[in-house]
């Protein structure tokens, strides 16, 4: 399967990107993944892309602001609204502005691998919308990616990974993070992720990946306490906005395309002479 080493060389990109740069850099690059998967769409002809009608500027626009929120809640922190925690405070501010304005000397080149990263990562969501388009089974597709990229994994890893200690498992939270990554972060999220690709095409994914920020905006200031921040609230409403624009859009494309198959099969049966 052509997506399995796609998706192995996403993540090795992604992880040798963050150790050239920052994680901060790796969010704000990650974020441009509905932008990449938009054109990438328009080129293989899986999006189409009508500027004079109102869905398709919908489209194109939406994705613009949401990809633009992206950056703000990256780059942009702001005053403090909920302060929860009294680690919170103006130097860490000032250590995370020193990370943007003053980047390490490989900054460019782990940009660079970031870059590849997202480019390589929408080309697996056209390819496992060809893929689904032309086999309607997720779950053995599902099956097959996940088992076959723990093979190719676990290869890469004994081959990285030469100290034995490393390996070993104990009853404890590390336990249940791998288990929880292995259920709900490959399986599940192969399966629901290829379903939704099927259904609603790669576009329409992609354009959860910045809104993902909104839930970790809320999740963490709820349940992990931490401080909420006017970057992380204009952010997030811009997102929401981009996001909601590309659903109306993608939802008046799909009414439009729905009356005009009735009204052809409408238009068949009229034709067709009684016998």
């Amino acid at each position: 399967m052509a997506c399995v080493p796609c998706s192995c060389t996403a993540q090795i990109l992604q992880f040798e990107g963050i150790r050239s740069s920052s994680p901060t850099l790796s969010s704000a690059v990650d974020n441009t993944l509905p932008a990449f998967v938009f054109i990438l769409a328009l080129i293989f002809r899986m999006e189409r892309l009508s500027l004079k009608s109102s869905y398709g500027q919908a489209k194109l626009l939406g994705t613009l602001v949401s990809v633009t929120g992206a950056f703000v809640v990256t780059f942009y922190r702001g005053p403090s609204i909920i302060r929860t925690s009294s680690t919170s405070n103006s130097s860490d501010h000032h250590h995370h502005q020193q990370l943007l304005l003053f980047p390490k000397s490989s900054w460019v080149f782990g940009g660079f691998l970031l870059s590849l990263h997202t480019l390589v990562v929408a080309f697996l969501h056209i390819i496992q919308a060809s893929i689904v388009n032309d086999y309607q089974a997720e779950f053995p597709i599902a099956f097959f990616y996940c088992f076959f990229a723990s093979i190719q994994t676990t290869l890469i890893s004994l081959v990285a990974e030469r100290d034995p200690s490393a390996w070993r498992l104990r009853p404890n939270l590390e336990l249940i993070a791998i288990i929880y990554a292995a259920i709900f972060g490959c399986a599940i999220r192969s399966l629901v992720n290829l379903w939704c690709l099927g259904k609603n095409g790669p576009v329409y994914v992609a354009m959860f990946k910045p809104f993902g920020i909104v839930i970790a905006v809320v999740t963490s200031s709820t349940f992990l306490r931490d401080s909420l921040y006017l970057g992380s609230v204009v952010g997030s409403a811009i997102i929401s906005v981009g996001f909601y624009a590309v659903m109306w859009g993608k939802a008046k494309e799909w009414k439009i395309a729905k009356d005009i198959e009735e009204y052809s099969l409408m238009s068949t049966t009229e034709r067709v002479p009684l016998l």
